[in-house]
């Protein structure tokens, strides 16, 4: 047997010679030991993180809070609509409230029922996310309007088609609105095609509920906050409507929900609307209440 060269790492094999130590079959290669000053070393720097232009993302935000609003709008309005017709179809219908489809310049010999389509005075587009409706209530009734429109390209082809609503107007209130677009197909303007004219009357007492403007939001919408006093003898929730108007003329809609409001007791809310400010002499004023027992 030959003495043990060059350190305990060599190995002694069965022929009695000595071999390195990477040659032994159970032989695991060191780690490398760590790189330092690396410009690779540790997670690569975050580029822009603290630096998005805040124009970005508050017209990022804006845009998606239009939306969502406009969504919760037209739901909203939906199910009142949906609980409206209801209401009028336990009704015996007359021809000052009857709902009839109708297109501009249409005649009808029913007593007030030609009046409907008049209404809605001319769409104006001033840009592509909104359209102008003029709408006159001629009917005895509080009511609500869907109204289809058309858009037309520069030749006045008609590239599409979207349905809006008006709703609560009281009679012989006049209201201006400006309504979102959802999509306009790339037209340049609009026309009225149908209006549909229902009768809308308050199923709940307004004077439970009482409104008021609270400035604007960071959108520069009006901002209105509501009182909810529940006279019934169940926890209640609150769906609640309010005109806004200036110089005699409404200028738009506020929607708001309250919940779990204890008989004999008052809550507050928050009013939501896509109308734009200031809020200047401008009144708030209820024109809906839905309450139901809180589930």
């Amino acid at each position: 047997m030959s003495d043990q060269p060059r350190g305990s790492a060599w190995w002694q094999a069965s022929d009695g010679k000595w071999y390195p130590p990477e040659t032994h079959p159970a032989y695991r290669p060191a780690p490398p030991p760590p790189v330092t000053g690396s410009p690779m070393a540790g997670p690569p720097p975050r580029r822009g993180s603290s630096c998005l232009p805040w124009l970005i993302v508050a017209a990022v935000s804006a845009a998606l809070l239009v939306i969502v609003a406009a969504v919760v709008i037209a739901v909203a309005v939906g199910r009142v609509d949906e609980v409206t017709r209801s209401r009028v179809d336990r009704e015996t219908p007359n021809a000052d409230d009857a709902a009839t489809d109708r297109t501009p310049g249409a005649t009808s010999d029913a007593a007030g029922a030609a009046d409907e389509v008049d209404d809605v005075g001319p769409c104006v587009k001033p840009d592509d996310e909104t359209i102008t409706l003029e709408v006159v209530n001629n009917s005895s009734k509080q009511s609500s309007y869907i109204i289809d429109v058309n858009f037309l390209d520069d030749s006045g082809r008609r590239v599409g088609d979207e349905s809006f609503f008006v709703s609560y107007v009281r009679p012989g209130e006049s209201t201006r609105e400006d309504l979102f677009v959802f999509d306009d197909s790339g037209g340049a303007s609009c026309r009225v095609a149908e209006v549909q004219r229902l009768a809308a009357e308050s199923p709940d007492d307004l004077a439970e509920v009482t409104c008021e403007t609270a400035g604007v939001d960071p959108l520069d919408d009006i901002s209105s906050v509501f009182t909810a006093t529940n006279g019934s003898s169940t926890i209640s929730d609150y769906l609640i409507t309010a005109a806004f108007t200036r110089d005699g003329v409404r200028i738009g809609t506020s929607f708001a929900v309250i919940e779990n409001v204890p008989p004999g007791q008052s809550a507050p809310g928050e009013g939501f609307s896509t109308v734009d400010g200031p809020d200047l002499e401008v009144t708030c004023e209820v024109v809906y209440v839905e309450r139901t027992a809180s589930e």
